[in-house]
């Protein structure tokens, strides 16, 4: 009994661990990631998409897409996600979406910086003045200085992209806003597109500028794969599932001695999940940031 008991979990843990792998290490054919920026950048969805973009780079995917729609968010946040971006050998498409979404303040030095920027209709785009919240209000000295700062960064994303440089710098200088018609035609974006399927058609064969290399770009056809939940939910599971089996096993066979150890795993992962949902519908009003 004993024999067939151990036999059933040693499959269990078989499967749970090819099953991680599977989710860990995609096949890296024709493939591309999908995944969002929904609300505000902050610290914790700033590192998602950063950890996300550094993981194609390690799979060699063939593109990330971020669909878009915040209001803004932290600056430091979105220095590391630029940087990221700007060094990635993956590349990144940026789209504004769905209709009705908007891609104001850090949302639009995202979609400058990266290798592809569109827009759903309906969508817009800019008010890029940094502002600081819940601290005290900035000397004209101090704003000055942000606002320098940031025209400067916006200016030189645009231009290292080849895009409209001008109307970046108004962003930031004088809060401009713009519509998905408006940002194609001033060549702020390169795409309009209602839907992702049929954007990945219309960027079908373009070039894109890939660390300093001119490349043709072909994402249409290509297995997308939704990774856009919050969280890793893959280690999520792998610290519930060992928890249990570690807890059945202890019931199972006394003095394995385990149980700790199985508690010890659902706690912290409860724990882990309930730090980064927290964090994530929070928004830290000390400090500087791009609203």
């Amino acid at each position: 009994m004993k024999k067939g008991l151990l036999h059933i979990l040693g499959i269990a843990f078989c499967l749970f661990a090819n099953f991680s792998l599977a989710t860990d290490k995609p096949l890296t054919g024709k493939i591309g990631w999908i995944t969002k920026l929904q609300g505000p950048l902050t610290n914790s969805s700033g590192s998602e998409l950063t950890n996300l973009i550094d993981e194609a780079n390690d799979e060699g995917i063939s593109f990330v897409l971020i669909q878009i729609d915040t209001p803004g968010g932290r600056v430091d946040a979105l220095r590391e996600l630029v940087k990221t971006v700007l060094n990635s050998n993956v590349p990144i498409i940026a789209y504004v979406g769905p209709q009705g979404a908007r891609s104001a303040s850090a949302g639009t030095y995202l979609v400058l910086s990266s290798h592809v920027a569109a827009m759903a209709p309906a969508t817009n785009i800019g008010s890029s003045t940094p502002v600081t919240i819940g601290g005290p209000e900035p000397s004209e000295d101090m704003r000055n200085k942000m606002v320098n700062d940031s025209a400067a960064y916006i200016r030189g994303l645009a231009t290292q992209r080849g895009r409209n440089a001008e109307w970046a710098e108004k962003s930031v200088r004088d809060s401009v806003n713009i519509t998905s018609t408006e940002a194609l035609d001033l060549n702020v974006i390169d795409f309009i597109a209602p839907s992702i399927p049929e954007l990945l058609e219309q960027i079908g064969g373009t070039t894109i500028t890939l660390q300093n290399a001119e490349l043709p770009f072909n994402p249409s056809g290509a297995k997308l794969i939704d990774k856009s939940a919050t969280g890793n939910i893959s280690y999520s599971i792998a610290w519930i599932v060992s928890g249990a089996a570690m807890i059945l096993a202890e019931f199972l066979f006394s003095g394995f001695i385990v149980v700790f150890f199985g508690l010890g795993a659902i706690i912290a992962c409860l724990l882990y999940t309930s730090d980064a949902a927290d964090e994530e519908d929070s928004v830290d009003l000390g400090g500087r940031r791009i609203i």
